[in-house]
């Protein structure tokens, strides 16, 4: 993941833990959905009550801000292999076109 991506995953996990925090204890509760690679974080207290996420939209190769997009990714297919019922934890296997396989385990 390129710098760029990490960078807006932390911003993305520190503002869901300010308003989770800010909001009151019933309201917080944060659920989790994943569909066709988007990502969907759920709460009565998001604007919408729901931001959907564009989820590892790709892999980077090394030296990914000196080339071309299409010369710095590595394709991948990322499938959903559980998925807690009340929406607290996902977990996905990401394979990518090199051989590599990547596992997530996303928490609420």
């Amino acid at each position: 993941m390129n710098s760029i991506a990490r960078g807006f995953l932390w911003i993305l996990i520190v503002m869901m833990s300010a308003a989770s925090a800010s909001a009151g204890e019933k309201d917080s509760k944060l659920r989790l959905s994943w569909k066709k690679n988007y990502l969907t974080i759920h709460g009565e207290h998001l604007p919408g009550k729901s931001v959907k996420v564009m989820y590892l939209e790709a892999y980077c190769r090394p030296g990914s801000t000196d080339r071309e997009w299409g010369k710095t990714t590595i394709g991948h297919k990322t499938e959903l292999l559980e998925a807690d019922k009340n929406g607290q934890w996902l977990k996905l296997k990401c394979l990518l076109n090199d051989g590599v396989t990547v596992m997530h385990e996303i928490r609420t």
